[in-house]
């Protein structure tokens, strides 16, 4: 039962991540995500190790930052369409504007976090870089950079993990308070098995064709390679980076519309 439960939730959200007017509706800021990774990608040919660490992680935060908007909007959109209801999507932004201001809190908390703690491994960096006793200080404070470096890939999980599982509760409850935030949190702890499960299922809907998308560009990149300076290459990326954004925007769709199908399982589930 649970699990014809779960394959109608499934195909439900499947089927409806590719609806035209949704797809256009979520295509501008799947591109501009792609415009923002191309640009510190570009940024980061002629820097130093320590600037391109923030080249790298950077962008991913403020991709987290559009995600949690667009999230907002599309768990409203379907939470409309399975209910039947007509909805225009310029009604729902509007009324979604309070609701955006509150992902704020957690995208300016991460991105905030990353800069004081970059700046910390940009101070680790300088200490190694002093001549003579510098390797041998390094030696010893590795293991700091190792942690830093560490924590930045916990913060992109938790970002995906709160991607998936605060959206929902932004998006549908009236608001979203400070107790609230941590409600879920602790509820997170609650059936272990069933929240991890719903969440790498929609995590492997969108990871599966990213990495077919991804590696497709990559060999496009090594057997059509443009041999020229940065500014062409990083238009050939642009280039790409269309049908990539393309092909991918449902499947980001389906993870918002998903993470509806879940929040409501799982407080079935809780009310039992």
């Amino acid at each position: 039962m649970i699990f014809k439960d779960l394959d109608k939730c499934y195909t439900r959200a499947f089927l409806f991540s590719f609806h035209k007017k949704k797809l256009f509706f979520t295509y501008p800021f799947i591109f501009l995500i792609g415009i923002i990774h191309i640009f510190f990608k570009s940024l980061s040919v002629s820097s130093g190790s320590w600037s391109t660490l923030s080249f790298v992680f950077l962008p991913i935060f403020i991709t987290f930052a559009i995600l949690f908007v667009l999230g907002v909007f599309l768990a409203r959109i379907y939470y409309h369409d399975v209910k039947n209801l007509k909805c225009s999507y310029l009604a729902i932004l509007k009324k979604s504007v309070d609701k955006i201001s509150q992902t704020f809190y957690i995208s300016i908390l991460s991105i905030f976090t990353f800069v004081v703690l970059w700046i910390v491994f940009g101070f680790l960096a300088a200490i190694k870089d002093i001549p003579h006793i510098g390797s041998f200080i390094g030696v010893f404070i590795s293991i700091i950079a190792y942690l830093l470096i560490l924590f930045f890939i916990v913060l992109i999980i938790l970002n995906f993990l709160f991607l998936f599982f605060l959206t929902p509760s932004i998006s549908l409850k009236q608001k979203m308070r400070i107790k609230g935030f941590f409600e879920i949190l602790k509820n997170l702890k609650k059936n272990i098995f069933a929240n991890s499960s719903l969440f790498l299922i929609a995590l492997l809907t969108v990871f599966i064709p990213s990495v077919f998308l991804y590696i497709s560009a990559a060999l496009t990149k090594n057997y059509f390679a443009i041999r020229l300076d940065s500014i062409y290459l990083g238009l050939e990326s642009f280039f790409i980076m269309i049908p990539f954004s393309i092909l991918i925007t449902p499947f980001v769709i389906f993870f918002f519309n998903f993470s509806i199908e879940s929040f409501n399982i799982l407080h079935k589930m809780d009310s039992k």
